[in-house]
This record gives structure tokens, C-alpha cells and sequence, in this order.
């Protein structure tokens, strides 16, 4: 049967990264997909890290070094889905969203892509909020155009497309190292409608390597002003574009010399950064509004995060004091704790008391029943409406590890504790990552 989504990942020296990529994705099959990777002149272990997986729906392509556009025009001349997802190997997917996503795309036949959200974490650090981030909201393309001509609010990795929009508006421009992906963006939006859907699809790291990560200097040009040229050299972007082209493209300018700016400041270079600042704020007064208003985005995300993770905290200890006993050795105490939520009267809604504990220790891993052996555990409770959440890793013999990954409901006995149904959301030799259920 051919596959419903094609994914191609572009890998360029991401050996250390692109191993934990592919062991989330590959756990996808919830829709028949293909993962493709183009290995675009590797000089690291990239291409054993990718041969190290047994799974049909890979396949491995390698090629001389010609850029992120030639590697995913490159893949996609290989891809048989009907829904193309092009994704870097360094970041992470959130794969259970993507199934809603996909239905999106596929029950709006006018519709050319449907994306959704993402989370920017960064260096080596592998776990990010698995929650909607703030702002998401559903939109269609009244919201997305023509603000796509003026700002890149999606990033690769979180829009599926069409194959055959794609090939009438052609592929990447391998002209261009950085951003590429607005400009397809930008011919994707002169052929249909664009969709967003308000669920998170992907952790995009940065480090330095990536192209928002990587370092910079004060003199240097900003390439991403190349890809400014390239959307509005464009015929058909300019015929979308009508009266307002030039109006749009002073936007995108100021847009794209904004964040440049703000890269600049980030990386060592405060004269540098601040005249780009004032330059763009110049060109587009709105980016005033955006850079005095960071402290109350800030202020909103920090609150939107303690209203999910600390509902009613002070209620909680008013109604019912909550004290924790910890041992070096062991973690949490569940001995004198045993209730670990109540329902507190009048809010409607559950009240956590765990309040994120750390559980260390070692338990008992049983699949049906049967206790197949012993791992070391490292987890986190989050304080979530509903069942107790624990979130981290668990760690012992790459063989229980694999065991516990296809499992249907694997369990984590704790010692002298409670018991939780494991769900694997990836992990490398040794380590698996986890989401556990209190049962």
C-alpha cells in the first residue's frame, strides 16, 4: 500500500541528533508514511545512525553536498505520499498530533497546507512542554495571508503539503540557504488555503549548528535578506501582492532585520543589534509594539504555565496542608502520601498536590502480567487534571527497553509505591524516554 505521508529529512553532520529524531518518528502509525533521508555529504556518523534502524518505511539516499533545498528536492523526486512533510533532523516530533493534522489537510480539498504548532528548546536538551503553546489558535488563510508575505511564523517540520501543490508551484529554491522554507511558503499561499491547526507538531532545537542558532558577527550580511529578494522577485507573489506589494515587502524587511538584530544582541554584539533594531522599527513601527511588549508575553507564558501546573495552590494549602518527605535514596515517600489528588469543592476542577516531585529509584517492569525484569527510573510528577502524570526516563538492558517500547501497556512497579502504565516517546542505547500513568 503507498504511503499517505512522505517525510524528508535533509541531514548534513546531525549524527548526534538525528538518532533520537527518527526513533520518535518511526513509532507513527497511526497513517501509513515513509521517512525519507538525504544524507547531504555527511563527514560525521550520520549515515550509520540512520542504517542502525530496522524499519521498512526508511530509506537512506546519500549525495554530495549541495544545501537543504537540493537534499529536499532531492528527497521528494523519491517520495510516493499523497502529503509531504519536509522536517530537520534535529528537532523532535510530536507524532501523537499529527494524525489531527493530517485529517485536517485531507477533509479541505482547497486547502494547499495545514500546519501546526511548535516548541523551540535548546543545545542537547531533549524534553520541551508537550503542551499547546501560547497563542496557538485555529486560522485559516484570511490569518495567514498576507501576513506569510511579511513574516515566517511557520517553522519546517510543522506543515504538511500537498504533493501535487508542490508541483504545480514548484520546489525549492536551491539558490537559497536560509530561508528557503518562506519562500516556498509564500508561491504555496498564491495556489490555496492555508490551515493551523492549534496543536503542538514538533520541538525544533536550536544549537549551533542550526540556522537560528548558530553564531554570528557583527559585520556579517544577513542571508536571510536573499530570501526577501527571492519572494518578491517572484511574478505570482507580486500579482497576489497587487497595490500593497511594496507595503508588504517594507514589512518583511523590517521582520526579518528585527530578529537579526535580536541575534545580534544575543550574540555579543549590542551596537550591532540595536541599530537593526532602530532600523527596522523605522521601517515598520508595529515592531515597536512587539519588543515593548516581550515582558508581557513573558509574563503570559509564566502564568499560562502555572495556572496548568499549579491550579489553586493556595486553596490547597489552606483546605488541606501538604508536607513531603524525601530520602536520598528512595525519592518521594509514597508510604505516608498515598492520595496524590482530591477534587477541591467549588472550583470544579482537580487539584494537584504532588506539585512536579521527583521519583529516583529502581522498579519492577511486568507486560501482561508477567514481571520481565528490572530498570532504573528518573521521574517527574506534573501536576495535570485527572489520573496522576509522570513524565522522564527509564533506564537498563537495551533488550527490556525494546521489550517495553512494543508493548502494548508495559507497567512500572515502583518499589514500595504505586504502579504506572509506560507509554515510550523514544530514547537512545540504554535510555528510553516516558510518559507514565498512575493507574
Amino acid at each position: 500500500m503507498p504511503p499517505i505521508i512522505s517525510v524528508i529529512i535533509p541531514a548534513h553532520n546531525i549524527g548526534r541528533y538525528i538518532g533520537q529524531c527518527l526513533s520518535v518518528m518511526l513509532e507513527f502509525r497511526a497513517v501509513a508514511m515513509e521517512v525519507i533521508v538525504i544524507d547531504d555529504g555527511s563527514t560525521d556518523n550520520t549515515a550509520a545512525v540512520v542504517r542502525s534502524f530496522a524499519d521498512g518505511r526508511l530509506r537512506l539516499v546519500r549525495q554530495f553536498n549541495r544545501g537543504p533545498s537540493a537534499a529536499r528536492n532531492a528527497g521528494f523526486r523519491l517520495a510516493r505520499g499523497e502529503f509531504i512533510l519536509p522536517f530537520d533532523g534535529d528537532d523532535i516530533p510530536v507524532t501523537e498530533n499529527w494524525e489531527l493534522v493530517i485529517g485536517a489537510l485531507a477533509a479541505d480539498p482547497h486547502a494547499v497546507l495545514a500546519f501546526g504548532a511548535r516548541r523551540l528548546f535548546y543545545g542537547d536538551r531533549d524534553e520541551f512542554p508537550r503542551s499547546t503553546p501560547f497563542g496557538a489558535k485555529r486560522a485559516t488563510d484570511a490569518a495567514a495571508v498576507p501576513r506569510i508575505f511579511t513574516e515566517n511564523f511557520m517553522q519546517m517540520g510543522s506543515a504538511f503539503i500537498r504533493r501535487d501543490a508542490l508541483q504545480r508551484t514548484g520546489l525549492w529554491n536551491e539558490g537559497l540557504r536560509i530561508g528557503e522554507d518562506w519562500e516556498l511558503w509564500c508561491r504555496l499561499a498564491c495556489l490555496g488555503r492555508f490551515l493551523s491547526y492549534p496543536a503542538l507538531v514538533i520541538g525544533a532545537r536550536v544549537h549551533p549548528q542550526s540556522a537560528m542558532g548558530a553564531p554570528i558577527r557583527s559585520r556579517c550580511t544577513d542571508p536571510g535578506l536573499a530570501a526577501i529578494d527571492a519572494i518578491y522577485s517572484n511574478p505570482i507573489v507580486r500579482q497576489a501582492a497587487g497595490p500593497s506589494l511594496r507595503s508588504l515587502k517594507r514589512k518583511a524587511l523590517a521582520w526579518q532585520t528585527y530578529h537579526w538584530g535580536t541575534r545580534l544582541i544575543r550574540n555579543g554584539a549590542p551596537w550591532a543589534g540595536t541599530r537593526a533594531l532602530a532600523w527596522s522599527i523605522s521601517r515598520d513601527p508595529s515592531r515597536l509594539l512587539h519588543l515593548c511588549g516581550f515582558p508581557l508575553r513573558r509574563l503570559q507564558r509564566f502564568r499560562q504555565r502555572k495556572n496548568r501546573l499549579y491550579v489553586g495552590i493556595h486553596e490547597l494549602q489552606r483546605v488541606r496542608p501538604f508536607t513531603q518527605e524525601r530520602s536520598p535514596s528512595r525519592g518521594f515517600d509514597w508510604r505516608d502520601h498515598s492520595a496524590t489528588y482530591s477534587r477541591f469543592e467549588g472550583a470544579g476542577m482537580e487539584i494537584r498536590e504532588d506539585l512536579n516531585d521527583e521519583m529516583t529509584g529502581e522498579g519492577r517492569i511486568t507486560i501482561d502480567g508477567d514481571d520481565v525484569g528490572c530498570v532504573a527510573y528518573s521521574l517527574t510528577l506534573v501536576s495535570e487534571a485527572g489520573p496522576l502524570i509522570a513524565e522522564g526516563s527509564i533506564s537498563g538492558p537495551e533488550e527490556l527497553l525494546h521489550a517495553v517500547k512494543k508493548a502494548e501497556q508495559p507497567k512500572l512497579v515502583l518499589e514500595e509505591g504505586p504502579a504506572f502504565t509506560l507509554r515510550c516517546r523514544g530514547g537512545s542505547q540504554g535510555l528510553r524516554w516516558v510518559k507514565a500513568l498512575r493507574e
